[in-house]
């Protein structure tokens, strides 16, 4: 009789021990689940990204630079004459001033002859908001050009 209830007691902590490990197990699964989604979720991140990133390298290999033309005067009218009002901020290139073009609120970064920085890393920034418009096709692209002045908007 007292062997039967040891062996009974013993096998009641067997029983509890199975349950707990039971327990353990179903809640190691339900992790691994969960970070094995995670993971995955990591993953697409990751693959969307660098396909972004194929994406505005591609474009900007086949870019042709294709947007409008605009004139000094078209700008100059756009600023009112270059305002002061109408100056917004004021960068390594100079001016950016807001205007209008065709009923649109504009931004319009102006290079001047005494920069800091110089044509050629205007032209770059030209062309890496042109990646990223034709890329993300969020906005318009202009530039215009005349002689000193140099004005690159975006809307």
């Amino acid at each position: 009789m007292v062997i039967a209830k040891l062996a009974k007691r013993e096998a009641v902590i067997e029983a509890k021990k199975f349950d707990e490990a039971l327990i353990a197990l179903k809640s190691a699964k339900i992790m691994a689940e969960k970070e094995s989604q995670m993971r995955r979720e990591a993953e697409d991140r990751a693959n969307k990204e660098a396909l972004d990133r194929q994406t505005a390298l591609s474009a900007l290999q086949q870019a042709q630079m294709k947007y409008r033309q605009y004139s000094f005067e078209e700008l100059k009218i756009a600023t009112n004459g270059f305002s002061e009002l109408n100056q917004i901020g004021l960068g390594g290139y100079g001016p950016v001033y807001r205007g209008m073009l065709h009923h649109t609120m504009v931004a319009i970064k102006v290079l001047k002859k005494d920069s800091v920085q110089g044509p050629r890393e205007f032209q770059h920034e030209v062309k890496n908001l042109y990646v990223l418009v034709l890329v993300y096709s969020y906005r318009n692209l202009g530039l215009g050009f005349m002689g000193y002045v140099k004005a690159l908007f975006v809307w």
